[in-house]
């Protein structure tokens, strides 16, 4: 297990900007498979180089060790320098079709899997369980994360946005709506993103959509589900804490959420490492309660999560932020596993719930152009 004060051990004052870029899986569970091999139970990195983005200002930063300056190292890295590419991404390139796609579970088993929990929910054995999805896109050739990136860039302006590649042919990409934590010094900003509609054809059609979702029984106990969670975490490690009532709307392209923003200031003793304990994984990725819904997830979802819905972002001196890794994806080689769930409570219906977990991974499905097949 890792521990971020470790990280930060490594930090000083006097170079503030440096960062340890990285994440976790989503639990500790023992790793299924091969699929995430790489990416290990945690990774994190110093970059050797670094464009920072401050609103219209960029930043080329160059990390270098103290022990890495000698002659031999610094000639090495000189030539690294020299063979950066520079060049924008076309980002209007269209991305090859993909041949055919493979469900994990597929319709017929995300109904018994749903069934199975819609009983246990029933019987009061769990509040919401959240049910996540893989869908594998097989290419005929090696896929380019960066140009998927770019392509997700353009049509999620709203979203965090990242892109992780331990080695050539693997990448772990996305752009997620979901902001774990933010602390700059003893301020901290968080924020809940649970109940979910799809966008109208229309403007009438969108606005009705968005009236239903505030209106909504089933939506507003999954949210509020997440609001427990993170006040009940929250408050008793904050000086001050605050948070917006009755919940907002945030409107993206391919869906509404309901959204709850939180503030505090933590008390002086609190650090990253019992934030991200207390934080993660909130019933908006797993469930409650917590530790049950985790080793109902691990028993029953047929595939790794990885570090699907797990906390990536960055560590620095005196600033910290991670995000919450939904809307995602895995690259390996020519193949596109595209991951996405949906909270489960009593109230749900399970085509509902296929059709938002469909609309979630259309972030990543509408940037190819294709005509393709299901294996199922």
């Amino acid at each position: 297990k890792i521990l971020l004060s470790e990280l930060k051990s490594y930090l000083s004052e006097n170079n503030s900007k440096l960062r340890f870029y990285g994440g976790f899986r989503f639990s500790e569970s023992i790793a299924r498979d091969n699929t995430w091999d790489n990416f290990n139970a945690y990774r994190f990195v110093i970059p050797r180089f670094e464009i920072v983005r401050t609103k219209e200002k960029y930043t080329f930063l160059y990390n270098i060790a103290l022990n890495d300056i000698t002659d031999e190292k610094i000639f090495e890295i000189l030539r690294q320098l020299e063979m950066l590419n520079f060049k924008e991404l076309i980002s209007e390139t269209l991305l090859e079709q993909y041949h055919y796609r493979q469900d994990f579970p597929n319709k017929e088993e995300w109904k018994k899997l749903f069934h199975q929990t819609l009983k246990h929910l029933q019987a009061c054995d769990y509040e919401k369980i959240v049910l996540a999805r893989k869908s594998i896109l097989n290419f005929s050739e090696p896929i380019n994360p960066f140009v998927i990136l770019e392509h997700l860039k353009n049509n999620t302006p709203q979203c965090f946005h990242f892109c992780f590649s331990p080695q050539k042919g693997k990448a772990f990409l996305g752009a997620s709506p979901e902001c774990l934590y933010k602390r700059r010094g003893r301020e901290i900003q968080t924020e809940a993103i649970a109940g979910t509609c799809r966008r109208g054809l229309d403007l009438k059609e969108d606005n009705q959509l968005k009236k239903d979702l505030q209106h909504s029984v089933k939506d507003a106990k999954e949210h509020q589900y997440v609001v427990d969670f993170i006040q009940k975490s929250l408050e008793v490690r904050c000086s001050q804490f605050n948070k917006n009532t009755p919940p907002e709307l945030l409107t993206l392209n391919v869906g509404h959420h309901l959204m709850t923003r939180f503030e505090g200031i933590l008390k002086a003793e609190i650090e990253d490492d019992e934030l991200i304990e207390y934080l993660h994984p909130t019933p908006a990725v797993a469930g409650t309660p917590q530790k049950k819904a985790l080793n109902y997830i691990n028993q029953n979802e047929p595939f790794d999560r990885g570090l699907y819905s797990a906390p990536v972002g960055y560590v620095g001196y005196d600033e910290t932020e991670f995000i919450v890794a939904i809307r995602s994806g895995l690259i390996k080689n020519n193949q596109l596993s595209i991951y996405a769930g949906a909270g489960i409570v009593t109230d749900s219906k399970c085509d509902e719930e296929w059709n938002e977990i469909e609309n979630k991974i259309g972030n990543f499905l509408k940037i190819f152009h294709h005509e393709t097949c299901t294996i199922t």
